[in-house]
């Protein structure tokens, strides 16, 4: 697939069949990785964060995190969905992009109940589940082999399936599913006090304030925004924060000290916290 990385994560390729990949990614550096990679609208991407944390990017504003223990599956047949994430300082995932066709191939008609299959989901899927402990050892066993490379494929091949068997059991079982996914007018408006935070994240709204401007009580919001954007409001605008001091010092026209100013940080020293909690070096370390 050539992942792109920007610092040095060891990153572990594989073409298991035509339109079945299969990576892993580990950071073990002390700088957070960020990872890219166009993936076509016809794949269905499964992720597996097998230690610390990592950090989805759907868009400028739109993010959700996949801590360690957690599987993450995504499917949109309307439209492209990049693979764009942060890989934590000493973090490890894996990863699996495979057709919609292949998978339907792989479970045949006998799983036609299955989520992913299922008519109400078949253009998305966005399903998030804990790792069980049999899924972790599979993964563990795809990524510690010793075999020649003409056995490889066979062998990774014969695992992938064991591990969809028990993924798919899991997510079936779970009733961790996201309710405010299937509410259109509740996901209206939570993406409202999305837009909101942003165009105020100078001067932001307590979530009393934001609740009442977007119709929900502050349970809801609170609840809701979480469970959608995967962060609190205030880790939102902490985050949106860090992005906007991250593009305006690639663009190198600007101090820190001014940055910082322009983001509402009375003391740059904050800001360079913030940041350096955030990617895992400072500003003035970015910027060279």
């Amino acid at each position: 697939m050539e992942l792109i990385n920007t610092y040095k994560s060891k990153i572990s390729e594989n073409r298991i069949q035509q339109d079945i990949f299969f990576a892993q990614i580990d950071n073990n550096t002390s700088q957070t990785d960020t990872i890219f990679k166009q993936i076509d609208k016809r794949f269905v991407q499964f992720y597996f964060c097998t230690k610390g944390n990592v950090t989805f990017h759907f868009s400028d504003n739109y993010q959700r995190p996949l801590q360690d223990g957690k599987g993450f599956v995504i499917f949109n047949s309307v439209e492209s969905l990049p693979l764009q994430l942060s890989v934590a300082q000493h973090s490890k995932m894996s990863l699996i992009v495979i057709s919609i066709q292949k998978l339907h191939f792989i479970f045949n008609e006998n799983s036609s109940h299955l989520a992913v299959f299922n008519s109400e989901n078949n253009t998305k899927l966005y399903e998030e589940i804990k790792l069980s402990n049999i899924v972790r050892q599979i993964l563990f066993q795809m990524e510690n082999y010793s075999l020649k490379d003409e056995f490889k494929n066979i062998y990774l091949a014969g695992k992938l399936n064991e591990l969809f068997l028990y993924y798919f059991s899991e997510i079936e079982n779970s009733e961790e599913n996201c309710p405010y996914l299937s509410n259109e007018e509740l996901a209206r408006k939570l993406k409202h006090a999305k837009e909101i935070l942003i165009k105020s994240y100078l001067h932001p709204l307590s979530n009393i304030e934001l609740a009442k401007k977007v119709d929900l009580n502050p349970y809801k919001l609170k609840e809701g925004f979480k469970k959608i954007y995967g962060v609190s409001t205030s880790k939102f605008l902490q985050e949106y924060k860090m992005e906007l001091g991250r593009l305006k010092l690639e663009e190198n026209r600007m101090q820190v000290k001014e940055i910082a100013k322009e983001l509402g940080y009375d003391n740059p020293s904050h800001f360079i916290d913030a940041f350096k909690k955030k990617y895992g070096i400072t500003p003035k370390q970015f910027s060279k």
